[in-house]
């Protein structure tokens, strides 16, 4: 894993729930988070994640949005403005048939995030936990869903990725 996780903000618990069933199943099966808003996650964007070299998101839901509820591997990312008519059309099949009721590719935004192994999180924690990687300093409660933050990934005492 890499030393920079990715935490997204205010999520739709019934879809995040969706994804952790048919990965609970199927760990391996690659299903998509489509965040809405205009600006590009970059360093998703600029240094893709791959199956081979995830990156960890922590994620909160809309009802509950200053506790981490839900955690996934990152495996890839695309720009939806720019997909082929081909992997447009098989993205959204998978969005129709493994998480629905989504209702395939929504048009808006631009961050089209691969997730698999997506969880719910055992003991819900406080966002505060996580520590933005630009000053430091613990991620600050929000009253508004949306965003994202660049955070370092919470570690077990062997050093591996804990949550």
């Amino acid at each position: 894993m890499r030393e920079k996780a990715l935490f997204m903000n205010g999520n739709y618990e019934s879809n995040m729930q969706k994804i952790a069933d048919v990965q609970a199943a199927c760990p391996e099966q690659i299903l998509f988070i489509q965040p809405h808003g205009s600006r590009y996650i970059a360093d998703l964007r600029d240094n893709p994640p791959t199956e081979a070299d995830p990156v960890t998101m922590y994620i909160s839901i809309s009802t509950d949005m200053n506790t981490v509820h839900f955690t996934a591997e990152v495996v890839g990312w695309d720009d939806k403005t720019k997909l082929s008519p081909q992997k447009h059309e098989r993205i959204d099949e998978v969005i129709k048939t493994k998480q629905a009721p989504e209702p395939g590719l929504f048009e808006g935004g631009v961050n089209l995030i691969h997730v698999r192994r997506l969880v719910r999180v055992e003991s819900p924690f406080d966002v505060a936990k996580l520590v933005k990687i630009r000053n430091k300093e613990p991620l600050k409660h929000k009253s508004r869903s949306g965003g994202f933050s660049y955070v370092k990934p919470l570690r077990d005492d062997a050093g591996n990725d804990a949550e």
